[in-house]
């Protein structure tokens, strides 16, 4: 079989899991098949340009060389060739981290003719993305030479369980509570969780170190460390199902929920000899079968067998100009920031944002929908916020901003476009302008006759966005493919309106209302109380404002959904000390030293925390002093921030009323007696009723204050001269 390529070259990409890409591990001739690859880098057999036609690739073949079948590998990390539509043989897309950017896998389906995933799962998931053939195949191996010939016996390796990934609590939280698992674990079994190794060949090495290696895929697929732990005769612990169809549970591997975790491991490290039988078996079956040429071979011949022989969907891929165009569009956009992450395309520069914008346009040209030009804004905005930050700032956004005025005066109810006007303002800095749209897409999206366009393009320029929306908006596109559309529209006007919100309270906060801002991001956290991220914030604000409980169910909240967010549980253990909560406080101390000592990124974070932990426990006890410096630093923060705000809404009572509460909390009556003065003085006689009512209810407080502060210290200075006559 011929076979075109899709391969990475010389892309610096190549050299990290390099068992992942076959430009790594293949040959121009491979039993019997013949293999020339192209791509976008030096170091492939046909090289093009992000903006040349398939049909460069084909003049540039070996005279009389025609393929049977182009394979597109990773190629939700790479571009899918302009006109790969009108290629004479069969397409096939692999796809992995589909999930990522579900409307580039869409895209990227309906260039092709063919899918394949790595597990039944996932094909049933692109089936419903792309709508076409998707096969279910894994192809991934390891190479031979990163198979140890003589794996170190169990008894002499090192580590107990190694679990080797990235943390991300936003984008995957499943993996974040499988690692909250093994920390807890760390007391008993040497484990280490390891997120940054110089190289692949370091990997491997402390791969060979571990007695258990957990593997855990969200999806419940075979992941690749299945068979680089098993390659070093390491034990995997499989979260997920799939491994059972290549690999005979118990003998070969062992499969563990959360459940019974800790079971599995306690009974597999007490016992070594049925530990090493399981070491033997898994790199016998690696050894033999996942050798990453042999797997290869394997796929080709599934290629062969499945896809050459099948009709290709080239009905599915005719399609109008303006559909062209717009696919064409979303594959430079997703392309872009998918390449910006991992440099799979080694020169791309800004090459494929622009080719982005262009194909929009054009798009809009031939039909001028609110989504097409839409999408020529967004498009046009990103490209502006990284490449001409300070023109955008300059022009005020320049012509993205033109673009989405005229949608709305063409299209009022087209609620995207004034979303994304308002996300430009913020960026801006043209709040009022900001806030005015983000308004009005509340307003919309409380009306059910107000378009809301699935598809529209995500604004993956922009961090807070990504943190925010790109993973509850995949999850929801993927359930609106599958067929639960009123379920996903519902879902993404609720997670847009949490967004919506969200900005809004940023934009109140800088503007100095902070009530106005609390009020916003409670509202978003009610809308969307999954994001982390908004709960912490929110957390954050009812703490600054007073609203102990409010404040403390929310630090919760977001410890269990950003449970690896280190610095947030720094601050929560500081929230739990200022309301005295010590046995909480205690806990969380346990949980978060574990945390750091079983992480290897967070290893700089265990002297911070001894250092908490030392002025937390040495405040008052047994020093022969009452100084409480942790308690001081954080209301004098508290009051620090708050004086911020007044300076820009000097008529905000409320804001006063906090101030002097925590001056009294701190025993300053006349610092409280001050700010009150102060604010009485400037705005008296613009003072309400109700206002005047609540100033005298502070007073009185105040005059309490006083009093027991006068208390006190006669009770010391009448204590301090019985002292003194003792002495």
């Amino acid at each position: 079989m011929k076979v075109l390529l899709l391969g990475i070259g010389d892309s610096p990409i190549k050299s990290k899991f390099k068992s992942n890409h076959c430009d790594n591990f293949i040959s121009r001739h491979m039993a019997g098949h013949e293999i020339i690859t192209f791509g976008y880098n030096d170091g492939v057999d046909v090289k093009i340009d992000v903006n040349d036609d398939f049909s460069e690739v084909l003049k540039k073949l070996p005279d009389g060389w025609k393929p049977d079948v182009c394979i597109l590998w990773e190629i939700e990390w790479s571009l899918v060739p302009k006109g790969m539509e009108a290629a004479p043989f069969p397409t096939v897309a692999l796809l992995a981290d589909w999930d990522y950017d579900v409307p580039f896998s869409k895209a990227c389906m309906e260039a092709t003719d063919f899918a394949v995933a790595i597990s039944e799962f996932e094909r049933n998931a692109l089936r419903a993305i792309g709508g076409g053939k998707v096969y279910a195949f894994h192809y991934v191996g390891i190479m031979e030479e990163f198979i140890s010939r003589s794996p170190r016996p169990m008894r002499d390796r090192k580590y107990d369980i190694l679990y080797t990934t990235f943390i991300d609590d936003v984008m995957h939280p499943d993996r974040s509570q499988w690692i909250l698992r093994l920390c807890s674990l760390s007391d008993k079994y040497k484990v280490l969780i390891e997120t940054h190794l110089p190289g692949y060949k370091d990997y491997i090495e402390l791969l060979g170190q571990a007695k258990l290696a957990l593997s855990h895929h969200r999806y419940g697929s075979m992941s690749g460390r299945v068979l680089e732990a098993g390659g070093q005769g390491a034990v995997v612990i499989e979260t997920g199902n799939d491994a059972g169809r290549y690999f005979l549970p118990e003998k070969e591997i062992v499969f563990a929920g959360d459940e019974n975790l800790s079971a599995k491991l306690e009974q597999r490290l007490n016992d070594m000899t049925s530990l090493q039988e399981t070491s033997d078996a898994i790199h016998l079956k690696v050894s033999g079968e996942f050798d990453s040429q042999k797997r290869f071979l394997a796929f080709l011949n599934f290629i062969d067998r499945h896809v050459k022989q099948s009709t290709p969907a080239k009905a599915k891929k005719d399609c109008s100009e303006y559909e062209e165009l717009m696919r064409r569009g979303e594959l430079y956009y997703y392309s872009h920031f998918r390449n910006s992450q991992n440099s799979f395309i080694v020169d791309a520069n800004d090459k494929l944002l622009l080719s982005a914008v262009g194909c929009f346009e054009k798009a809009a040209a031939v039909k001028p929908t609110p989504e097409t030009m839409t999408a020529a804004a967004i498009s046009k905005a990103a490209h502006g916020f990284l490449y001409e930050p300070d023109r955008m700032a300059q022009e005020d956004g320049g012509e993205a901003v033109s673009l989405l005025k005229n949608i709305i005066s063409s299209y009022p109810s087209y609620v995207m476009a004034h979303y994304n006007l308002g996300l430009i303002y913020m960026r801006v800095g043209k709040f009022t302008e900001a806030l005015s749209h983000f308004k009005a897409v509340l307003e919309l999206f409380g009306d059910r006759k107000s378009v809301l366009d699935t598809w529209c393009l995500h604004n993956r320029d922009f961090d807070l966005s990504n943190v925010i929306i790109r993973k509850p908006l995949n999850q929801n596109l993927l359930l609106f493919c599958k067929g639960e559309k009123n379920k996903a529209l519902e879902n993404i006007r609720s997670l847009y309106r949490g967004a919506t919100l969200y900005f809004i309270s940023l934009i109140e906060n800088r503007m100095g209302r902070i009530y106005k801002s609390l009020d916003a991001i409670v509202e978003a956290y009610n809308l969307y109380p999954g994001s982390g991220f908004i709960v912490r914030h929110a957390a954050q604000k009812l703490a600054l404002l007073g609203f102990k409980e409010e404040s403390l169910k929310l630090y919760r909240e977001a410890v269990n959904l950003l449970p690896l967010e280190v610095n947030h549980r720094i601050e929560y253990i500081k929230i739990l000390y200022l309301y005295k909560m010590d046995g909480e406080l205690r806990d969380e101390l346990r949980n978060v030293l574990k945390i750091a000592n079983t992480i290897s990124h967070f290893r700089e974070k265990t002297s911070e925390l001894r250092n908490v932990m030392e002025q937390l426990s040495g405040n008052g006890k047994n020093t022969g002093c009452s100084h409480d410096p942790v308690k001081e630093i954080m209301i004098n923060n508290y009051v620090e921030q708050l004086y911020g705000y007044l300076r820009k809404e000097p008529a905000d009572l409320r804001v006063v009323i906090r101030i002097a509460e925590l001056w009294n909390e701190l025993g300053r009556v006349d610092k409280s007696l001050e700010i009150v003065e102060d604010y009485v003085r400037k705005n008296g006689e613009t003072l309400s009723g109700e206002e005047v009512l609540v100033v005298k209810d502070v007073y009185n407080s105040i005059v309490q204050a006083s009093a027991d502060r006068d208390k006190f210290c006669e009770e010391k200075m009448s204590m301090l001269e019985n002292l003194l006559r003792s002495s």
